[in-house]
């Protein structure tokens, strides 16, 4: 079971077993892919016939909606924070970059799901998707600039860092091992800002 972080979007008003629900599909949606899980299987997992299940979700494309939506809405707050707590664009990239250890330790299947899944939401979620995730990368784009203004960063293209740097956090939603945490964090911030840096 995935733990909530301060910065996951309570559903207000949602039970708690349809929050369980939503658990296991994203478990399901993440080692089998969105199109191969059954509502059956769904179902079985949380213990419910598939007609009971229904009278919680509409359906799976209602799940991956959540599940997408939450994590996007989780991304965001986690980017107001980073720039509400540090003004330097490197420590906002420090933030940055433990936001996402952050988010793939404590939400590995959901992270999964915003990564790869994303792509079977309909309209107009997978537009609204879009736009989010956008929004995110531009915020994080504007850091880079910033960074290369102040001479603090390298001038290199913010589209190959910033793609580069969340391409590289990736692999630590799919780990098998147990990671310590704040080592993780610190080694991933040495290694990015090391070779980013100027000075």
């Amino acid at each position: 079971m995935e733990a909530m972080s301060p910065i996951y979007p309570a559903m207000t008003g949602v039970s708690e077993r349809k929050r369980e629900i939503l658990r296991a599909a994203a478990l399901q949606f993440a080692r089998k892919g969105y199109q191969a899980t059954s509502m059956r299987s769904i179902a079985a997992d949380v213990e419910l016939e598939v007609s009971s299940l229904y009278s919680h979700i509409q359906g799976k494309q209602e799940l991956l909606q959540l599940i997408c939506t939450q994590s996007a809405e989780a991304y965001a707050r986690g980017m107001e924070l980073v720039l509400e707590q540090a003004c330097e664009p490197l420590e906002q990239l420090r933030g940055v970059i433990a936001l996402h250890i952050e988010m793939a330790m404590d939400h590995p299947a959901s992270m999964l799901v915003h990564t790869d899944e994303w792509k079977h939401l309909e309209e107009p979620v997978s537009t609204q998707f879009l736009e989010a995730r956008r929004a995110y990368e531009k915020q994080l784009t504007s850091i880079i600039n910033a960074g290369v203004t102040r001479k603090q960063i390298r001038d290199i293209s913010p589209y190959i860092i910033v793609h580069s740097l969340l391409a590289s956090l990736t692999w630590l939603y799919q780990r098998s091992e147990r990671l310590d945490r704040q080592s993780i964090v610190m080694q991933m911030q040495d290694l990015w800002l090391g070779g980013i840096k100027i000075g």
